[in-house]
């Protein structure tokens, strides 16, 4: 084995530094996703208090699922519908790309953490790096389990 730096393999090196940078890629790429989220829930934000304020002439507001027609079955005419159903939609779509926006989050900090174990067990322990890291990815149970 090739051992430089006290001891650590230049293999244990490389695979520490393509590490480092895929740590790097995934960070940024999980910064783009938290603005994109940010944005989408001011977004939200501002349709929900459309919504839900009260017309310019003490009208009840629109509601996010309040009935668009009156007792009778007719449509509202104090709102303007078209406006009502338009920002629902929207509203609903909103819903729908933070949901997938929230998941690709927790999927990268889940990739992040697991490159990051990975990080500690090439530098720390490099004469078992292998065994350690196999394990850790496919049999978690064993860390439960007393060494004996």
């Amino acid at each position: 084995m090739n051992t430089d730096n006290g001891g650590t393999s230049t293999s244990a090196v490389a695979d520490n530094d393509d590490t480092n940078l895929l740590l790097t890629q995934l960070k940024s790429q999980l910064k783009k996703l938290d603005v994109q989220k940010q944005a989408l829930e001011s977004e939200a934000q501002a349709i929900v208090q459309e919504l839900t304020s009260p017309g310019e002439n003490g009208e009840p507001p629109m509601g996010i699922d309040s009935p668009l027609v009156d007792s009778e079955g007719y449509p509202r005419g104090d709102i303007d519908l078209y406006r009502a159903r338009s920002l629902r939609k929207r509203f609903h779509e909103i819903q729908t790309d933070h949901k997938a926006l929230s998941k690709q989050i927790q999927e990268g900090l889940v990739q992040i953490n697991m490159l990051q174990v990975r990080t500690y067990v090439l530098v720390e322990h490099d004469d078992v790096s292998e065994l350690i890291y196999f394990r850790l990815l496919f049999d978690i149970s064993w860390l439960s389990t007393p060494l004996t």
